[in-house]
């Protein structure tokens, strides 16, 4: 059986509801837009597990209309998980724009999305990010970040 949910409130609809209105919000429950644009408002979905599925796939299709809403995200959540999830994910999609969002992130963020970080900048190249790979690899006050650091910094 298959579930369906509100893409603006998240509630489960009843199939019966489909293209017509939800119950609860009362936004359309045909809402508008691609696939991407799906993965973009899951993005803020409540269910933890969501958004960070999301954020991955959004990664792999590299589609650059999710630059701005994954920036958000390492803006405003604490979730390190969906953190590093959109810090990979902006790596992925490569624009060079998520740089110093990512470099912030760096510098401030929880353990696995530094160490998501380190990738991303890579991934991404440019002064800015050697830059901040190679402090990350001699003054991170974590082990584990220092030596992915220091292996890119090598490269």
């Amino acid at each position: 059986m298959t579930t369906y949910y509100c893409s603006s409130c998240w509630r489960e609809l009843p199939t019966e509801a489909l293209g017509q209105h939800c119950a609860w919000c009362g936004a359309p429950t045909d809402a508008p837009g691609d696939y991407v644009d799906k993965l973009i408002r899951a993005l803020q979905h409540p269910e933890p597990s969501t958004p960070v599925r999301a954020a991955t796939i959004l990664g792999r299709l590299r589609d650059r209309r999710a630059v701005g809403p994954l920036l958000a995200v390492l803006r405003t959540t604490h979730d390190g998980f969906l953190l590093a999830a959109a810090a990979r994910a902006l790596g992925q999609i490569g624009d060079p724009t998520a740089a110093p969002t990512l470099v912030d992130l760096l510098q401030r963020g929880p353990l696995p999305a530094r160490l998501a970080a380190v990738e991303a900048l890579q991934r991404l190249g440019g002064a800015e990010a050697r830059t901040a790979l190679r402090q990350a690899a001699v003054s991170d006050p974590a082990p584990s970040v220092r030596e992915a650091a220091r292996a890119l910094v090598r490269e």
